[in-house]
């Protein structure tokens, strides 16, 4: 088995969501994809509920940028490391430079900010590929940060659909109260703090609604104190975080699954509300959603924070269940058609086989003694960095152990 080395940590989000899609697939073209975590920082965000036989955790108590790099470099030669992806670890991504030219290295965007698009492009010198996952990015990259286009290969995230085929929703069966789900980071990001004035609105329409709220974060604690009373009240309930097996039954038992986010680079918990056949209710990111998204077919997009226009699009399908019922069915056929791990797999064991045919890149490794960290700012490192006091504490314990 080849060994493609991808930097992601097992929590819950959207870059350990890709590896547990993609880690399965891969093994039957021949490739062991391992998840490396690399240094204090990361390794505090570890989380055992997660974490399966592919994860590695290299320097634990290392807080040195320089010395979790050259852990990263010792594992990769150790375990002869064939791709390396860095994603968002800023050790490997600082590591890039100091890779033999025999370990080739494939970039993806793993979102559409210039921070994801700056990480994705990091030495880019030595990059063998970049991977899109949106037309968005195919149209940025060579734009903005100078990647030649053969060099980007376009290939759509996908979902392993098995526990979405066995949903069945029937028009005749649909409650009278309107079932809306929201699964994802609690981040303000995701648009979550847009959720309590669509509820409002609602609620002035009189508008009978239950929303389940699947996930946690940072921003839970204001959220909540917003919506204190509609969650006194019963209509909504806070699951906390949700082990991926368990998504697709929170999906069944909604109608509309809200996708509020600012910016995405793809957006799991869009496809897989369409997998379970939720009408999605979305903000519109060109290149992105309106990708996966088709407005009035599949479900509805529209202006980030448009408060009013979430709310009728909900509205609408509060008065005419059947379009609710059609669109569902609409979406879950449009995921299945275009958004399958099969097909991801597939095509990424194309590409890292294509990679591995490629003649090696003639620069030589950079010498430790010239090591530089990565011009990326680090106060952006916020998949990484903790921000708030449960956070820090679990941090400290970490470091105690």
């Amino acid at each position: 088995m080849k060994i493609f080395a991808y930097g992601s940590i097992p929590k819950d989000g959207g870059t350990f969501t890709f590896y547990q899609n993609l880690r399965q697939g891969l093994r039957q073209y021949g490739w062991d994809m391992r998840c490396v975590t690399v240094g204090e920082t990361e390794n505090a965000g570890w989380d055992n509920a997660f974490a399966d036989e592919g994860c590695v955790r290299l320097a634990p108590r290392e807080a040195d940028l320089k010395k979790q790099s050259m852990a990263f470099a010792e594992w990769c030669k150790n375990n002869n490391a064939s791709v390396v992806m860095p994603i968002n670890s800023r050790a490997i991504i600082a590591s890039l430079p100091h890779l033999p030219p025999d370990t080739r290295i494939v970039t993806r965007c793993a979102d559409s900010t210039d921070e994801g698009y700056r990480r994705a492009t990091y030495a880019k010198e030595r990059i063998a590929r970049v991977v899109a996952v949106t037309p968005r990015h195919v149209e940025d990259l060579p734009e903005k940060y100078g990647i030649q286009r053969e060099k980007i290969a376009l290939i759509p995230h996908g979902i392993d659909l098995t526990p979405y085929a066995q949903i069945q929703r029937q028009p005749s069966a649909m409650p009278a109260m309107l079932r809306i789900a929201f699964v994802g980071r609690l981040h303000e990001q995701k648009g979550i703090l847009y959720i309590p004035g669509i509820l409002q609105i609602l609620e002035v329409q009189g508008i009978g609604y239950h929303l389940t709220i699947a996930g946690s974060g940072m921003h839970q604690d204001i959220l909540q104190e917003k919506m204190k009373t509609s969650i006194q009240a019963g209509n909504v309930t806070f699951l906390g975080t949700v082990p991926r097996e368990q998504i697709p039954g929170v999906l069944a038992q909604a109608d509309i699954s809200l996708f509020l986010s600012h910016h995405e680079g793809f957006g799991f918990a869009l496809i897989e509300g369409m997998a379970a056949g939720c009408v999605p209710v979305a903000s519109l990111l060109p290149g992105v959603s309106d990708f996966i998204v088709e407005n009035g077919k599949t479900g509805f997009l529209s202006p980030v924070g448009d408060i009013d226009r979430f709310a009728a699009s909900i509205i609408a399908l509060h008065h005419d269940r059947q379009r609710m019922h059609d669109m569902g069915n609409a979406a879950a056929q449009a995921v299945h058609e275009r958004f399958s791990q099969e097909r991801m797999a597939a095509e990424y064991a194309r590409l890292l086989d294509s990679v591995m045919a490629m003649p090696l890149i003639e620069l030589p490794p950079r010498p430790w003694g010239q090591f530089v960290e990565p011009m990326i700012d680090p106060r952006r490192w916020h998949s990484f960095v903790p921000r708030s006091f449960k956070q820090f504490a679990r941090r400290i314990l970490h470091r105690l152990r």
